[in-house]
This record gives structure tokens, sequence and C-alpha cells, in this order.
């Protein structure tokens, strides 16, 4: 009798470690099974249409011989609308003149209500659906090109007018103390200049332009931190002229002929900078004594490193923003609880004034609820030469239950010229923001190659997923405000950890 209740009582422990493995796997492989999906990947791709680079935040990827593209990038950028229905995982796009349906491990799609087979089905991946690029481009009437040299696939539309030629070249620029001039092949027609902040920086738009200017070195300049100018679009064709202008710099633009000019002037209305600074001297026009000796007692290293510090260049990118709210958390009903890009921005703004504190030279992205497209994002930190690029997100998955803490990366080894890998910067950093969250699941550091800005920044990049706002115990911790601080201060942490290793 013993020996049948010994018996009994094994099979009932057997039975609840069953269920509980079961349950495990309910909640965290739906999130694992995105990081699987990566092996299979063989090549990951740019696309243009009409010559304009497309954007998303995962990218198109080549597996054997087809071409899978995620549907909302193309669509959207065909000025279809793209609707989601997670309860039936259906994608509807709607167009001039077409319906288009699919469902998520489907190969069946209805165009316009005929039925048509996908020669694979579509499929969901880092939370977008991607199907085959030739469902896209026969259904919606694309050319398709391949561009081997830098991995592009070309598609044109068919009702799309052909780009007219531009009409000047962009050849020139001399920049003296208060005073930019930029030099044409012809005469400048219409341009548009823009200030904006975060950092302070003057931008101008060029219309009908070819970049042909190659290189130009920066003198030392009280009014312009630095310059840098690329070929903006090609679709229809336009030159873009950034100045990152310094504290205190206004100016005025004005093109006459082949030239535009810019007069930069303080917004102090004029004031010589020495003239307000009688704080710093005596009765007798002497520099104060007592200033000067706490400066020459300051410790020397500490000196050396504040110094230091203002020579590195960290970009934060909150994700997300305006018309793209990120993953959002629901309630039962279909309503919107929270939408990603909000905690995005306020993590982001806390860590950005952490850091400027510290002493760093830092960058955003973004500093409001605006939306800006990814490549434009990860080109910001290239051509700032920034030193690290953290991106500042939140998760989400198709299961409530699911929560936790990841920091993702795309490459094991450092890039050219760099001192650490994606990698080791995940690692770090994520071991400070899971210590700074109690009770948060530990997903460690999630390798992550189809991320864009991951794959197109030439620094050491890293994005931060802090939790999950599908999930309702996460979501309220990021509707804490204190919370949101120690999210930043832990990522702050792990970057001056990763300075200064």
């Amino acid at each position: 009798m013993k020996g049948k209740k010994q018996s009994k009582a094994r099979i009932i422990a057997l039975a609840v470690l069953i269920f509980f493995i079961i349950d495990i796997c309910l909640i965290f492989i739906p999130s694992l099974l995105g990081r699987a999906e990566e092996f299979e990947i063989k090549t990951y791709v740019s696309v243009s249409l009409d010559g304009k680079m497309l954007d998303s935040d995962v990218l198109p990827f080549i597996t054997g011989q087809r071409t899978i593209v995620p549907v909302r990038m193309i669509m959207e950028a065909l000025d279809a609308d793209v609707e989601w229905d997670g309860e039936q995982r259906k994608v509807t796009v709607k167009s001039d003149d077409k319906l288009i349906e699919l469902y998520a491990g489907k190969t069946e799609a209805y165009v316009n209500g005929k039925k048509i087979e996908l020669d694979v089905s579509a499929q969901i991946r880092y939370n977008r659906v991607f199907v085959p690029l030739r469902f896209i481009s026969e259904n919606m009437g694309l050319k398709v090109e391949w561009r081997g040299a830098d991995k592009t696939v070309l598609l044109k539309s068919e009702k799309k007018e052909e780009t007219a030629a531009p009409e000047l070249d962009f050849t020139g620029a001399v920049i003296n103390s208060d005073v930019a001039v930029f030099v044409f092949s012809g005469d400048v027609k219409k341009f548009k200049d823009s200030k904006f902040t975060s950092p302070t920086r003057l931008v101008i738009d060029i219309e009908n332009c070819v970049n042909k200017l190659k290189n130009f070195d920066l003198n030392e300049n009280e009014y312009i931190a630095n310059f840098r100018w690329s070929q903006f679009t090609v679709s229809p064709y336009s030159v873009r002229l950034v100045m990152e202008l310094k504290e205190g710099v206004d100016y005025t633009a004005v093109s006459s002929a082949n030239k535009i000019t810019v007069k930069f002037v303080s917004d102090n209305g004029g004031k010589d900078k020495d003239e307000d600074k009688s704080g710093d001297k005596d009765e007798t026009g002497d520099e104060d004594k007592d200033k000067e000796e706490d400066g020459k007692s300051a410790d020397k290293d500490k000196d050396a490193k504040e110094k230091s510090k203002k020579d590195i260049i960290i970009v934060i990118d909150p994700g997300h923003g305006g018309k793209d709210p990120g993953a959002c958390g629901y309630d039962e009903d279909g309503k919107v609880l929270m939408k990603e890009k909000d905690p995005n921005l306020k993590i982001s703004m806390e860590l950005y004034s952490l850091l400027k504190k510290e002493g760093y030279r830092v960058y955003l992205t973004r500093n409001t609820d605006i939306f800006v497209d990814l490549l434009p994002r990860a080109q910001m930190a290239n051509n700032l030469e920034a030193d690290y690029f953290i991106s500042i997100h939140n998760n989400a998955s198709e299961n409530p239950e699911t929560r936790g803490t990841m920091v993702m990366y795309a490459y094991d080894e450092p890039k050219k010229g760099m001192d650490i890998s994606g990698k080791e910067m995940a690692k770090i950093i994520q071991k400070h923001v899971v210590g700074a969250i109690p009770g948060t699941y530990d997903f460690g550091a999630v390798k992550n190659s189809a991320l864009a800005v991951l794959k197109k920044t030439d620094m050491p990049a890293v994005i931060v997923e802090s939790l999950f706002v599908s999930n309702e115990e996460d979501r309220a911790l990021l509707a804490d405000d204190k919370v949101l601080e120690n999210i930043a201060k832990a990522v702050f942490d792990g970057i001056n950890e990763i300075i200064n290793h």
C-alpha cells in the first residue's frame, strides 16, 4: 500500500513539473522565436522605391531565391493604408484600386476578393508581417531590379513619372569667421533654411540640386561647431547642408546668383562677449585672484578626464514617435492603454540630461513627439562620427504574460576602428538595467541582425528594450516616472562603465 502511495505521489509531482514547463514555454517562447528565425536569414538588403531609400525598423532579407520584405514598409511608401487585426492575425492593405488581405502563417491572400496563393506563407518576424516581394510587386504594379554593389532592391512604380534632371551642382563652400558662402553651378532659385535644437543647428535644403562637393575641412570657428552635407533626396533631387551652431548663435541666409550666403551673429544683440564679464574682474581690471587660484589648485587628472569626456559623442535615439506609436498595450476591448513612443522619449530625455551633466557631447534623434525615419537616425550618428549609439525602446509580445528586459545588438566583434563590440556593450548595459528593475526577467543580451539602426550605424550600437508594454505589470512600471528615471540612470551607469573600462 505504501508503495502505491509513493508511486501516485511521483506521478502527481511529474504532472505538476510538466505543466510548469509548458507554462514557462507559453510565456517565453513567443519572444524567443524571433531570435531563432534570424539563423535562417542569408542576406539582408536595402530597398528603394522610385529612387528613394525606404526605412523600416526591421530589414528585408533574401533567403534561398526569395526576397522577403515587411508589408508595411512597401505599402505605406505607395500611399496605401495598412491595418493589423491581432485577433485574426490579418493584414489589410487599402489603396485607390486595391484591397489586399493577408493572414500571418497562411499562404492564401485575397486581392480585390480574388484568392491568390503565395509561394511561402506570410510570416511574423520581430513583430512585423513579412511577405515575398514578388507578391507585392506583381499586385502593385512594381518593376524590380537588383543592384548587387550595395545589395539594394530597386523598385519602380509604373505610374511614377520620371524624375526631372537636376538644375544645379553643389560645388564649393567657404566658411570664414562669421560668414559662410556656398557655391553652385547656376542660379539658386529656391532653398529652405530652418533652425533646430538638440543640437542647435542650421539646416539648408536646396531643390533640384546634386552634390558634387567631395571634401571640406572646417577651420576653427566661434560660430560653427560642425558642418556636413549630403545628397538628401534623389526623387526629386535635393542637397542638404547642416551646420551645427555653437551656443548663442543666430544667422541670416540669402541667395544671390549662384551663391547662398549665411551671416552668423551672436544672439545677444551684437554685444561683445568680453563686455559682460565684470563679475570676473576686480576694480583694477585684474582677473579675480580667488578664481585664478582655484583653477590652479584643481586636480590635473580630473581636468584631463573632463576634457576627454567633451570629446566623446553619444547619440540617443528615442524609438518611434509622431505617427509611429511603436508597440502598444491594449485592454480587453482593444483600447490603447500605452504607446511605446511615450516612455521611450521620457527615458531618453532623462538619459540625455544625465549624460550632459557628466560632460559628454550628447545628441538626440528627436526630443519631441515627432516622426523620424530610421535611416536618418543612423545617418545622423554616422555624420556626427559618434562614439556610441543607444536606441531606447520597449517591447511587446502577442502573449500578454511575457515580460522582462533585454538589450539587443547586431555584431559580436567591434566595428572597424572601434574598441568595443555591440555584444559587449549590450551585456554591460543589460546588467545595469536589470539591476534597476526589481523582479524583471533577464533575457540577457540578444543578438538581432535585422534591425536597421544596429546594421547601418558605424559605431557600437544597442537597442535597450526596457519592459513590455503588452504586459500589465510591466505597463504599470512604465507609467511610473520614478521607474523611468531609474532605467535612464541604469543606462547612464552602463555607458560610464563602458567608457571607463
